[in-house]
């Protein structure tokens, strides 16, 4: 049938018609086309990218929260050593864990001071400083 033909036909629709064609082709497809193949492959391949950055920032924090829990309890017990072993030095190491003492002193009320020492803990570069009591 002509495009004369058809248009002489009352029930003639030519938008019906280009739809009609449309899903006509889309029946008749089998596969995907290559555009189509490349870009899900480079969907893919950003996401599986974004995974492994997310999966390294993880592991990066884990590794940093594991070192400052280790240099806090470590920090503990040489705090404790402090105030339970009177003999402990001012400078010392132990497993991998340096610490170093100072005394110091901070002003209060009416010309007073207050002695304090200062005890800082050192454990692979990361260092904690804590504020040790004195008797004087």
């Amino acid at each position: 049938m002509s495009c004369i033909e058809l248009r002489a036909r009352k029930d003639f629709n030519p938008v019906k018609t280009e739809v009609q064609e449309a899903q006509a082709r889309i029946k008749h497809r089998k596969a995907f086309t290559l555009v189509e193949v490349l870009v899900t492959v480079a969907i893919l391949g950003l996401v599986v990218a974004a995974g492994f950055r997310l999966v390294t920032l993880s592991l990066r924090t884990l590794s940093e929260v594991r070192l400052t829990r280790r240099l806090t309890a470590e920090a503990q017990k040489v705090y404790l050593d402090f105030l339970t072993e009177p003999d402990t030095p001012d400078k010392g190491e132990r497993d991998g864990v340096q610490w170093e003492t100072q005394n110091e002193r901070t002003p209060v009320a009416d010309g007073m001071e207050l002695p304090y020492r200062r005890l800082t803990v050192t454990l692979e570069g990361r260092s904690m400083t804590l504020l040790l009591p004195t008797k004087n």
